[in-house]
């Protein structure tokens, strides 16, 4: 997957969320076909250097932060013509186990800093008549576990932020639309994979693999592309849409 590229040379990609996992191979991704990348997140350590792309380390749960971080990126760059809204936090309460604050601190990274970013960066996008803004949704914003409440609601939300932002901004250009990742192998999943395990977690990851129809986990480059796709001009006609990849899972029915 490390080969796949799109054409987007002299393209302003900002990727909130990258210094990991999916974020990580999106910037990487981007940077290799040709945008100029910029990156948030609270660790930037395996991108700090890395040529083309610009790091700012922000704690998304900080509005005042993310407020100074995002009015950089239009102070440098102006209009975005990608800004992919990734980051993402979760737990493994149920709804009755859950408290407030639990679901506040949720809210905080996987709603509230997405939406403060694109309140901030979507007037320019729409005066330039140009860009896509991104988001890293969940399945679990349709189906869910008993174990994932909070995490189930912020994304069900970010599902609605990317539809309203999406029939706003289309008569001006630019578009919104949602990846929802499956499992994933990334450093939230294998952390997840621990917690649901009395080991290491390698036989969760076993188990999870076994239930997709594909036979797998997913690779992070795998829902890189999937944001450049939907990103690049061959998806066009594309806005308010939600791209599953979840190697089949959210389509089959339950054993």
């Amino acid at each position: 997957m490390s080969s796949v590229t799109f054409d987007l040379t002299g393209s302003k990609v900002l990727i909130v969320g990258g210094g990991s996992g999916i974020g990580l191979a999106t910037a990487l991704m981007a940077r290799d076909s040709g945008a100029q990348v910029w990156v948030f997140d609270r660790a930037t350590d395996r991108l700090d250097g890395e040529p083309g792309i610009r790091t700012t380390r922000v704690d998304l749960a900080d509005a005042s932060a993310t407020a100074e971080a995002t009015d950089e990126v239009l102070d440098v760059w102006g209009a975005c013509d990608l800004v992919h809204l990734n980051a993402g936090v979760s737990d493994n309460r149920t709804f009755t186990q859950s408290r407030e604050q639990d679901l506040l601190a949720i809210l905080q990274v996987n709603l509230f800093a997405a939406w403060r970013i694109a309140h901030a960066l979507l007037p320019a996008m729409l005066e330039a008549r140009t860009g896509v803004v991104a988001f890293t949704g969940s399945p679990h914003a349709k189906r869910s576990t008993a174990d994932a409440s909070s995490y189930a609601i912020s994304k069900a939300a970010v599902s609605a932020l990317m539809r309203s932002i999406a029939l706003e901004a289309a008569p001006h250009g630019v578009r919104a639309v949602s990846v929802l990742p499956g499992a994933i192998v990334t450093p939230l999943l294998l952390a997840d994979a621990r917690d649901h395990s009395d080991g290491d977690g390698e036989d969760v990851i076993a188990r999870w693999s076994a239930q997709r129809p594909i036979g797998r986990l997913g690779a992070a480059e795998e829902i890189a592309a999937a944001v450049l796709f939907l990103a690049s001009g061959g998806s066009g006609f594309t806005t308010g849409a939600e791209l599953i990849v979840d190697g089949g899972m959210f389509a089959a029915m339950p054993a």
